[in-house]
């Protein structure tokens, strides 16, 4: 039986998170003849009448719990690329990447890397060491590595022995028109009151990497400049590890704090935790800006989500994908590298932090306070910004997959 030629299975842990799980729905809703497999649907998601099958979700910590189901997980994507026959086998992620590649058939298997695996698992536990182990031995057998920005190609050549030949760079695409129509939805609940208040936003995960800790004392101190409103609030769209960590850093600094996740109804909190949000255009479109300090990234989706809505961005320079995408030139690099930031046409790019002490978060304050106050640069930018992110659409982005993964031979 010969393998159909417009059958792709699209392998992710889940399609309910942002950034690759973004990428990897965008991916099967979009691609003719795809499939998606999923390690995980709790949110239970549909994918617009793409068949979409879950191997098994666990929700248990253990790791003989985890060894077991990530087993189980490699066989049953292996029975699916022998009974489905597709052309290709792409994936995204760690996880889903050692599955399509300990696994044969499937066409050709192509991998995305979201991160620099060196920053995500940059630590001496047993699992990390046992990741990097994995990633070093079975990446080169990959027949196509897809990266978004130069940083995570680097570290892929120079650190794990990937060919060079073998990689390709494909940008996280964004849906521009689906992401307005979105923006402009109620959610019928408590999230249309803060919908007219005065904010500044983060969409990502509470984990170590997003450097929420930092973000948390830059707002403690924005509060205290006297040309900021007393009224300004902080909006974590987000879930993960840090959430209680974070609570109890804005309660030693004395920050009135709320999770909505929990009913907790306080218009009046100054930090206001919402969780993971499905659609978090409305909140992010009234944003007054999206703050991002993170350690490292790779191409984040919330900042082009933010462009698309015309949302002006301050930002962590970690990443050669985000300055991509402020399309820094030459004469702004050189600025950022003597003044520490740069202001550009979609927001405002700041040095990379190292540590969340005073002197970093006062850094970060004073930009975040000069930026708020400067309307004529929020203007420009309000409508400079969808112009960049039409360069990421996914109309744009998707003929790339046509071209050098779905059609090639």
């Amino acid at each position: 039986m010969k393998k159909d030629s417009s059958k792709t299975m699209i392998i992710s842990t889940a399609f309910s998170g942002g950034g690759a799980e973004a990428v990897a729905r965008t991916m099967v809703e979009t691609s003719e003849g795809a499939s998606g497999v999923l390690f995980e649907n709790f949110a239970e998601i549909e994918c617009r009448g793409r068949p979409v099958r879950v191997i098994c979700g666990s929700k248990k910590d253990g790791m003989i719990s985890k060894i077991l189901v990530n087993m189980w997980r490699v066989l049953v994507v292996q029975y699916l690329k022998i009974i489905e026959k597709p052309r290709a086998t792409v994936s995204h992620l760690e996880g889903p990447n050692f599955a399509n590649l300990l696994t044969v058939l499937g066409g050709r298997r192509v991998i995305f890397v979201h991160n620099c695996v060196s920053e995500n698992y940059n630590g001496k536990s047993i699992l990390h060491r046992s990741k990097r182990a994995l990633v070093h031995l079975s990446y080169n057998t990959a027949n196509l590595i897809c990266y978004v920005s130069a940083d995570v190609r680097k570290d892929l050549i120079e650190n794990y022995g990937v060919p060079e030949f073998k990689t390709e760079v494909f940008p996280n695409p964004i849906n521009c028109k689906r992401i307005v129509r979105q923006s402009l939805v109620l959610y019928g609940d408590s999230r249309d009151l803060l919908l007219n208040n005065n904010y500044i936003i983060s969409v990502a995960s509470l984990t170590y990497q997003k450097n929420h800790q930092l973000l948390i004392s830059v707002f403690n101190m924005l509060l205290k400049k006297s040309m900021i409103p007393p009224d300004l609030k902080l909006i974590l769209a987000g879930e993960g590890p840090e959430k209680r960590s974070l609570e109890h850093q804005c309660a030693s600094l004395g920050l009135t704090f709320a999770d909505l996740q929990n009913r907790e109804n306080t218009p009046s909190a100054q930090v206001l935790f919402l969780g993971f949000q499905i659609n978090p255009y409305p909140l992010l479109r009234r944003a007054r800006l999206l703050i991002m300090p993170s350690l490292w990234e790779g191409l984040p989706i919330a900042l082009l989500e933010a462009m698309a809505l015309g949302v002006p961005s301050v930002v962590s320079n970690c990443s050669a994908g985000i300055q991509d995408a402020f399309s820094l030139r030459m004469d702004e690099m050189e600025q950022l590298s003597a003044s520490g930031f740069v202001q550009t046409n979609v927001g405002v790019l700041v040095r990379k932090p190292v540590s969340a002490d005073s002197s970093t978060a006062g850094f970060w304050s004073k930009i975040i306070s000069e930026v708020l106050i400067d309307f004529d640069y929020l203007n420009f930018c309000n409508k400079m910004s969808p112009l960049r992110a039409s360069e990421y659409d996914v109309d744009h982005v998707s003929a790339l997959w046509r071209e050098k993964i779905f059609e090639r031979h």
